[in-house]
């Protein structure tokens, strides 16, 4: 299959994973966050059932699952073929070696990390953020976290 339709369908399957793994996400999100939160804005969860319960009241269950989406089929789309590629590819100048397939990962990575890591950031701080003192949240959505983090708007 040509690589477009490879990665299409890699991004397809990362992005619904994404998006269905997002509550746990979340949860784990703001629990490793807690700790970091002064006093008055620690959510305080006992367990991981209780922060699901919590985040389903408060409405905020699916917060982040595009960015969680975009995230994970992004890692997806661009680790996949370019290990596959870079194997085949370097097959025929050294042949079936050892050492081949853990250096080929070293470009696989920093091009899935490359990828992965600003839509990571946004999903985060959707997960984490707390309504500022008017009522409002910071961000409305992925687009606007996108473009005040990154953009600068």
């Amino acid at each position: 299959m040509p690589w477009p339709v490879c990665s299409f369908a890699s991004f397809l399957g990362g992005f619904f994973a994404g998006v269905v793994n997002n509550p746990i996400d979340l949860v784990y999100n703001r629990q490793a966050a807690d700790a970091l939160l002064p006093g008055h804005l620690k959510r305080g969860y006992t367990s991981f059932f209780d922060g699901l319960f919590k985040c389903h009241m408060e409405g905020a269950l699916m917060r982040g699952a595009i960015a969680s989406g975009v995230a994970s089929g992004l890692l997806l789309a661009s680790m996949s073929n370019v290990y596959d590629f870079l194997k085949e590819y370097l097959y025929w100048f050294f042949g079936p070696t050892s050492w081949l397939r853990p250096l080929i990962l070293i470009p696989t990575s920093a091009l899935g990390t490359f990828c992965y890591m600003p839509f990571d950031n946004i999903k985060v701080r959707l997960h984490n953020m707390t309504a500022l003192p008017n009522g409002e949240f910071p961000y409305k959505g992925m687009m606007d976290a996108f473009s005040k983090v990154f953009l600068l708007i």
